[in-house]
């Protein structure tokens, strides 16, 4: 298995996350990226990174780990700490986007 260069995936619209205040996309050409957002929340400042696992797109049945969605803390300004993410594995890039939302709204919350 092999990363790819570079992917052009059309995402759901996520402006009630893009639009919010303390939220902020971040563009980002690591391998495999589809969304990076910075979040400025009362406990902190977080990155939140999806990624595909794959370079190839598997079918809705198959239940393997195909995207994840992670969780930093800031270390420097735009900079996640990546020694101290958390990690949600997700089968399909429709699940991950979600979670992906999810994980931004959790953090808004706190």
């Amino acid at each position: 298995m092999q990363e790819i260069e570079h992917i052009t995936l059309n995402l759901p619209d996520l402006t009630d996350v893009d639009d919010h205040p303390s939220v902020n996309r971040l563009p980002d050409s690591r391998h495999n990226v589809l969304l990076h957002h910075r979040v400025e929340s009362g406990t902190g400042t977080w990155h939140v990174i999806t990624r595909r696992l794959l370079d190839i797109e598997l079918p809705e049945a198959d239940n393997a780990w195909s995207y994840e969605t992670a969780i930093f803390p800031e270390q420097a300004l735009n900079q996640p700490d990546l020694a101290y993410g958390r990690y949600t594995r997700y089968g399909t890039k429709r699940a991950a986007i979600s979670g992906h939302a999810h994980t931004i709204e959790r953090l808004l919350q706190e």
